[in-house]
């Protein structure tokens, strides 16, 4: 039985993982461990090796994605309008997601695809009110939310704009190239 204390500290260390991981995927546990702000041993006992934290990271990442999917409220008001609510969550929790964006292609996960169903009923939603052009298939719409993320998170990390400058632009993409 885990306690509060001991899901902050997983959610620390995976959350760190993945910020050394993404900019270096040699990084060792040692690394993640001092971007953790915990010792090396402390990674150990929650993450007995590599392989189980980045498979952790796998599932923390999914179940993420699921929660924000709930948080953007997606049955709520138009179609256009969950999009935006629910790609707003996206964007903010690049951190997270940013994740997915840099596995290389013979280990992504299957959860970023064209039947991803939270995206994937958001623009149902918009065709049938109107708001999303429904000329626009929906797996292209979910392969283009998943699109302009992923030119934010190198935006954003490249860091020529700032963050407010390029969420502006995403949303903006977003809402030119989807509304009916």
């Amino acid at each position: 039985m885990s306690t509060s204390t001991q899901d902050r500290t997983r959610r620390t260390i995976l959350l760190a993982a993945i910020r050394v991981l993404s900019a270096n995927r040699s990084a060792s546990m040692r690394e993640i461990a001092e971007e953790a702000d915990v010792a090396r041993s402390t990674v150990h006992r929650y993450f007995a090796d590599r392989p189980a934290l980045e498979a952790a990271m796998s599932e923390f990442v999914d179940e993420e994605y699921i929660a924000i999917g709930t948080a953007a409220r997606p049955e709520e008001g138009t179609g256009i309008d969950a999009l935006e609510r629910l790609a707003t969550e996206l964007f903010d929790h690049l951190e997270v997601f940013g994740w997915w964006f840099q596995l290389p292609e013979d280990e992504e996960e299957v959860a970023v695809e064209e039947d991803d169903h939270i995206v994937s009923r958001v623009v149902q939603r918009g065709h049938d009110d109107g708001t999303i052009d429904p000329s626009l298939p929906v797996g292209w719409v979910t392969g283009l939310v998943w699109s302009l993320l992923y030119s934010a998170n190198a935006y954003t990390q490249e860091g020529s704009f700032t963050r407010g400058e390029v969420r502006k632009l995403f949303l903006h993409s977003l809402r030119k190239s989807v509304s009916a």
